[in-house]
């Protein structure tokens, strides 16, 4: 079928190199446009927990930080996991603005699964396009 319709070949490896790139490209954005941002210390105000349908639960935390100039500032993001009232939590702010936080949060198992995942459908992806070219080219696949 794919030496009939070369372009269907091309489609799926197309469909599966992007959720790779896309991944990829959202988590290089973050790091760049947080390494400039700096690291300070929030105490947990409160923290709330939801589930989803498939049970994973979340954690949403207020906290409180002072900036550089000794202004108290609030701010809420998602965290790892529980942390009582009072916790100290490293969080990460906008120098340019530093009403603008987000904690700081550790690169997770579920992380680095959807990463080898999202390589894995790129390397399959890749080589889907490369074999749907070849065959356009010549008229016959890889190796033969």
């Amino acid at each position: 079928m794919i030496e009939e319709q070369p372009w269907v070949g091309l489609l799926i490896g197309l469909a599966a190199v992007t959720p790779f790139v896309v991944q990829a490209s959202i988590f290089t954005r973050n790091q760049r446009r947080h390494r400039s941002w700096v690291r300070a210390v929030g105490v947990v105000l409160h923290t709330h927990a939801s589930s989803t349908s498939d049970g994973v639960r979340t954690y949403r935390a207020s906290y409180n930080y002072t900036d550089p100039t000794g202004t108290i500032r609030s701010g809420r993001g998602e965290i790892d996991r529980d942390a009582p009232h009072g916790t100290e939590l490293p969080i990460l702010y906008d120098p340019e603005n530093p009403a603008t936080t987000q904690p700081q949060r550790r690169i997770g198992v579920g992380h680095w699964i959807a990463g080898g995942l999202g390589l894995l459908l790129f390397v399959v992806g890749v080589f889907g396009v490369v074999q749907s070219i070849h065959i356009m080219a010549t008229g016959s696949m890889l190796g033969e």
